[in-house]
């Protein structure tokens, strides 16, 4: 789908079969005036981004809405399919890069924050 912000695919062991992973970013909106962010406040600002996922038994199929700054994402090789990836908290690009790190099991629907004021975020790695 267009305005994907990140990429990520495995296969199951044993079978092969593909598993895809992807943060799709909401439609641009027009603004009016000038929009005020404070750092943090993206972390809830709407609209969201969403959370795909395309298996070849499945289709393409939207699992969770996820904050709009998401990037980087990763997924677990395993049978068990678990996306990482982070949110950055700052709408303007920043040295700090502060953010946060959330996860989801894809056989549920919500996603847990992994870190509370990490700081400075990088890439993750799952196994």
């Amino acid at each position: 789908p267009p305005r994907v912000a990140s990429l990520a695919c495995s296969s199951r062991p044993g079978s092969g079969e593909l598993f895809c992973a992807m943060l799709v970013q909401p439609e641009p909106t027009s603004a009016s005036g000038p929009m005020i962010i404070t750092a943090g406040q993206s972390f809830e600002q709407f609209p969201a981004a969403s959370l795909c996922v395309f298996e070849p038994s499945t289709g393409l199929r939207k699992l969770a809405d996820v904050p709009r700054l998401s990037e980087e994402l990763v997924v677990s090789g395993g049978d068990r399919r678990i996306c990482v990836w982070r949110a950055i908290l700052n709408e303007i690009p920043e040295e700090a890069e502060r953010g946060e790190f959330l996860a989801l099991d894809c056989s549920q629907k919500a996603a847990v924050c992994l870190t509370s004021g990490a700081g400075r975020v990088g890439s993750a790695a799952v196994s």
